[in-house]
């Protein structure tokens, strides 16, 4: 008998997180649509002040140094066997549980997609882009939510195996830094240092 998690987007219309890469395509970006959407996400920043002591004073003052930079964090939770029509085509989990019909229980050669065909397309976010010696700039948006940046860390964790060993089934831990106003030049840029001139 078929068992697994049903993607909840297939009951409910829902409109799901898209990573677009911006330095893709020269510019003309490559959106990658998750498969499932994370269940939340947190968005930290911080700012540093350093105290000044004063003589004489019980507490001292405040300076202000500047602002830190601004994350993004969520968990994107990936499952090749019960994605159904996003990893099947259409219908795909009716074609699943038919398999298991027609061989009447029988073990079945194991004919799932091996997850790592999703998961490594967020992981190589953090690849070095040979133009911008840089890895790419991403724009992250759902719903309302939008937020221009760099995939600073991910943490792939995968949880289950087909027979043949391959992994179904991964939990991203995926951490996104911001990029001020979303331009290239908050970033030192690629050059040589000055030199004095005689």
């Amino acid at each position: 008998m078929y068992s697994g998690r049903r993607n909840p987007n297939q009951d409910i219309g829902l409109e799901k997180m898209t990573i677009v890469n911006l330095d893709a395509n020269n510019g003309k970006g490559e959106t990658l649509v998750v498969l499932y959407n994370p269940q939340s996400y947190v968005r930290k920043r911080s700012v540093e002040y350093q105290p000044v002591q004063e003589l004489g004073a019980e507490f001292p003052k405040l300076q202000y140094n500047g602002g830190g930079i601004e994350e993004l964090s969520f968990e994107l939770f990936f499952d090749s066997v019960s994605a159904g029509e996003e990893v099947k085509g259409k219908n795909g989990e009716e074609k699943l549980k038919n398999e298991f019909k027609q061989n009447q229980g029988k073990i079945l050669k194991e004919k799932t997609v091996d997850v790592r065909t999703y998961t490594q397309k967020i992981y190589d976010l953090m690849t070095i882009e040979k133009d911008a010696h840089r890895p790419p700039m991403l724009s992250i948006s759902w719903g309302s939510m939008e937020f221009t940046g760099f995939l600073s860390s991910c943490e792939q964790n995968f949880t289950k195996f087909s027979s043949n060993g391959n992994p179904v089934r991964a939990v991203l831990n995926c951490q996104f830094i911001r990029c001020s106003d979303g331009k290239e030049a908050a970033l030192n840029p690629k050059q040589s240092p000055d030199t004095t001139k005689y």
